[in-house]
């Protein structure tokens, strides 16, 4: 979801997610799964027209997008993060 997407994500859903990740008991799992969920939640926020400004949510996205891949793998949940993307 985000800027140029036209699939968006409630607020509903976001909440859901993130607690989710809220309620697991691995700390990373927990540590990266809220903050991507909240940066995914603040991108697609981002207004039309205003795409530049989803630039600074770049380095955070993919801080914990690699991150939670890397917490999940130390838990033997694999997945590859393009498959994900759709990519």
């Amino acid at each position: 979801a985000g800027a140029g997407d036209d699939r968006t994500l409630s607020e509903e859903e976001y909440r859901a997610a993130r607690a989710q990740f809220e309620r697991s008991d691995r700390q990373r799992i927990r540590e990266h799964g809220t903050q991507l969920m909240d940066v995914v939640w603040n991108l697609s926020n981002v207004p039309p027209g205003q795409e530049m400004n989803a630039l600074g949510y770049v380095g955070p996205l993919t801080t914990h997008a690699q991150g939670l891949q890397s917490a999940c793998a130390d838990e033997g949940i694999i997945f590859n993060l393009n498959d994900r993307l759709g990519n």
